[in-house]
């Protein structure tokens, strides 16, 4: 920007002529990175800025896809500062108006004394600007909505300037509508998906000199932006270096199957890998024929015969026409196909000079695609049918790899069952991986093929293994640990048989109710202390008191009886009111005893368990024989441990071979205090029916020795973990001995 006073003439000319360019280009609608590179070069001559990016929405986030001098902002070590932009950007895609942030802007924070990247919530900041370049903002709209937002930076200068650089800024996005009403909005969402995801292939492959490695992301590259049922990737057995022929066209040595993605991969040297190879080799001939032919047929010169005597007139005459669809896949031009491939990645950072007037050429190809059609199998090749008739896919066409040397370093393999939308225009757009992922390849192989880089490899994977030592400091590295280990596990330790404990009391007595009657009272609480004889329960006995009264009239019915029969000396009558008499004091026996019954009391002194629900259930009628109360003798307690089936058998053998086996019981109620407990004889090893679970329990019952003055800490049900010394084993037995025996179980 000059400042003669034709200085707004020749600015307009500028514009005139960036919009005649601008708009050409989008007559021919290039790709999107191309036209952006070219957009960034127009901005680039008018108003030279420190540095240039595109921030393209792709979905609900940006990707930005040209970038020019992107490390002068230094954003790695300042990510306040990123954030900061990132939030301008939004703004500007949710306002649709253009935003500008002074150099050493700083944030208005309600914090005081607290810089930005201290405070502790960075996205409620305002915007910023640390650096030392004046920022710009710019929405690039496609109609109302905003597709894209460019973001420049300048050196400041006075404030009429400034605004002079937002109006050219904004006119020159403006140019960029025409392209975008092109490219529709779903192309264009579409595109910045695809040069991202290309752009992190180049990111995984650069570099890499592994070739499954490669294979594999080429791969799932291909298949991914295809959307087909499977890729293969058909690597090159030659070195990449041989002499090429006066007819050579690019394919002149074998190929192997190197890396498959899709519903299913072929085995390497299965009869379909050889069906693919086959296919895939023909295909290839096709298409680089066809190319050459093209090629002379523009050149005006003759056609170059084709490998394995395949001609071009072969695969294009009247009749395979029909079945091999061939379609043309140019090469991007020079520049484009430079900013197409090698300056897409999310942060590339291009110089973004104007175009050299002069490029090398790229390798021409054409899209060789066959579909299933039995109408068509005699006219067809034999390596087509052989793989219509093995694979159950409906199409398949092929991309070739190329090097450095235009040589075909590995084949694209492209099938599927139901032909996907706008195949043509995918493959077209996937032009470039066949130069940068050929190139790739091409290393990759080279490298791997070379004497030295081989020996190279194994040098330094034998290295890692060995750590490049003598034998006798490999032996020290890996000999003597392996001792160490074996002396270790031969060492014996004490092996115990654990499990999982419950505290119950020795002596336990259940209360139940002895008839079908009314609770009337519950006269104690749960873990109330009680007297043997004291009262725990009453229940309604005013159906027993009147069959006792009943009973009484009976009883005195039967003496009158006697007494009469007496008088009269009747003496058989006197002997049956007797036996009446007497029956009707056995029932009135029975019946005093039922009275006392209904009263519970307890049966010695302890503690009574069970009495906390029972108050609710006053004025209710328990079922005969339904356990009401417990009471238990707080004074002697067990232990009774779970074990398992095996751990039960080890024990048992140990007490019978050893005698008395020693454990302990820690609770988690007081998990500092070892209570000690001693299995004596085989009939403390029991196991049961678990009737809740369906489930046979093996369990260890042992006498609880505890102190008297730890009594009334022990409660009913207190758990924890219990273990028994079964005498010292090995650590390999102690460690193994479960595996030890499933090998026996399994095997013997």
């Amino acid at each position: 920007m000059t400042a003669h006073p034709n200085a707004a003439a020749h600015v307009q000319r500028q514009l005139n002529d960036v919009s005649a360019r601008l708009a050409q280009l989008a007559k021919e609608s290039p790709d999107l990175p191309v036209y952006l590179k070219a957009h960034a070069e127009c901005i680039l001559q008018i108003l030279r800025p420190q540095g240039i990016a595109y921030e393209m929405l792709a979905g609900r986030s940006f990707q930005r896809m040209v970038a020019s001098n992107w490390e002068s902002l230094n954003l790695k070590d300042s990510p306040e500062l990123a954030e900061s932009f990132r939030k301008a950007i939004h703004r500007v895609a949710e306002t649709g108006h253009p935003v500008t942030l002074p150099a050493r802007l700083q944030a208005s924070s309600n914090l005081p004394g607290l810089q930005p990247q201290d405070a502790p919530a960075p996205e409620e900041l305002s915007l910023f600007n640390s650096t030392e370049f004046e920022q710009f903002f710019v929405p690039i709209l496609s109609g109302s909505v905003v597709s894209g937002v460019l973001h420049v930076w300048f050196i400041p200068i006075d404030a009429q300037a400034s605004q002079l650089r937002a109006a050219i800024l904004r006119q020159i996005c403006g140019e960029v509508e025409l392209y975008l009403k092109a490219r529709r909005s779903g192309d264009l969402a579409a595109e910045v998906t695809r040069v991202s995801t290309y752009a992190k292939l180049l990111e995984e492959i650069s570099g890499d000199n592994d070739v499954e490695s490669v294979g594999w992301h080429i791969v799932n590259y291909a298949r991914e932006t295809v959307a087909c049922d499977r890729v293969s990737l058909l690597v090159a057995k030659g070195r990449g270096d041989e002499p090429l022929a006066e007819d050579w066209i690019g394919l002149d040595q074998d190929y192997e199957l190197g890396a498959s993605s899709g519903l299913r991969r072929p085995h390497p040297r299965s009869e379909q890998a050889v069906i693919l190879k086959r296919l895939a080799e023909r295909l290839t001939q096709m298409s680089l024929a066809n190319s050459a032919k093209r090629k002379t047929a523009l050149n005006g010169t003759k056609p170059t015969p084709a490998l394995n005597g395949t001609n071009g007139s072969h695969v294009v005459n009247g009749q395979h026409k029909e079945e091999l669809v061939s379609k043309p896949l140019p090469a991007p031009d020079g520049n484009a196909a430079e900013s197409s491939s090698e300056n897409t990645t999310p942060d590339a950072q291009d110089d973004l000079k104007p175009a050299r007037t002069t490029q090398p050429a790229r390798p021409q190809m054409q899209l060789t695609l066959v579909q299933r059609d039995p109408a068509k199998v005699a006219t067809r090749p034999a390596e087509v049918n052989d793989y219509f008739d093995a694979v159950p896919m409906n199409w398949a066409t092929v991309m070739p790899l190329f090097d450095r040397q235009e040589r075909v370093r590995g084949i694209l393999l492209f099938e599927g069952v139901k032909k996907p939308e706008k195949l043509d225009a995918t493959i077209i757009q996937m032009r470039d991986l066949a130069i940068s992922a050929g190139r790739t390849l091409g290393a990759a192989l080279y490298w791997q093929r070379q004497p030295a880089a081989r020996m190279a490899r194994r040098w330094i994977n034998t290295r890692n293994r060995i750590v490049n030592t003598p034998r006798k400091e490999k032996w020290t590295r890996f000999g003597l640990p392996v001792l160490i280990i074996l002396i270790i596990m031969a060492l014996p330790i004490t092996f115990n048989v654990k499990g999982a404990a419950r505290v119950l009391p020795r002596e336990r007595t259940s209360l139940a109710a002895y008839a079908a009657t009314r609770l009337l009272s519950v006269e104690v609480r749960e873990g109330q202390a009680v007297k043997k004889g004291d009262v725990l329960a009453r229940f309604d006995t005013t159906d027993v008191e009147l069959q006792i009264r009943s009973a009484q009239q009976e009883v005195e019915r039967g003496m009158v009886e006697v007494d009469a029969a007496r008088g009269d000396n009747d003496e058989i009558r006197m002997q049956v009111a007797r036996l009446a008499a007497a029956r009707a004091r056995t029932a009135l026996e029975k019946l005093q005893r039922d009275m006392e019954r209904m009263t519970l009391r307890a049966p010695f002194d302890g503690i009574v368990l069970g009495a906390q629900n029972l108050s609710a259930r006053i004025g209710q009628v328990p079922r005969p024989g339904e356990g009401v109360l417990e009471v238990i003798d707080p004074s002697t307690w067990k232990v009774q441990i779970d074990v398992r089936e095996q751990d039960l058998r080890i024990l048992d053998r140990t007490v019978r071979k050893s005698g008395p086996v020693e454990g302990s019981v820690r609770l988690a109620a007081n998990p500092t205090q070892s209570y000690p407990l001693e299995v004596t004889s085989s009939e403390q090893l029991a196991y049961g029916l678990d009737t809740t679970h369906g489930e046979f329990l093996f369990q260890i019952s042992a006498p609880l020795k505890v102190e008297p003055s730890q009594l009334d800490l022990l409660k009913s049900g207190f758990a924890g973990r219990a273990s028994f010394d079964c005498g010292r084993r090995p650590i390999v037995y102690v460690l193994f001995h479960d595996f030890i025996n499933f090998l026996r179980l399994r095997f013997s």
